[in-house]
Order: C-alpha cells, then structure tokens, then sequence
C-alpha cells in the first residue's frame, strides 16, 4: 500500500505534495473516480 498523496494543479500544470497529519487511513480495496467539471478526484 502506497502511502503518498500527490495532488495535480490544472492551473500550473504541476503534480505536488500537500503537508499532511493525523494517521494514515487503512487501506481499501476499491477505489473510483468523480469530477465536478473542474476537478478530478480519486478516492479509495
């Protein structure tokens, strides 16, 4: 299990790393897609 997040700005065309805390959540074993026309996100 992977345990990173990398987030992609539209705007800047840049993949980064937002500062995190708090414990890391239990893996899953499905994830999805869902867009709100401006943005994508993935979850699971």
């Amino acid at each position: 299990i992977v345990e990173d997040l990398n987030v992609y700005n539209c705007a800047t065309n840049q993949w980064f790393q937002p500062l995190m805390k708090g414990d890391v959540p239990t893996g899953c074993a499905a994830f999805g897609f869902a867009t709100d026309g401006q943005r994508i996100l993935v979850f699971g």
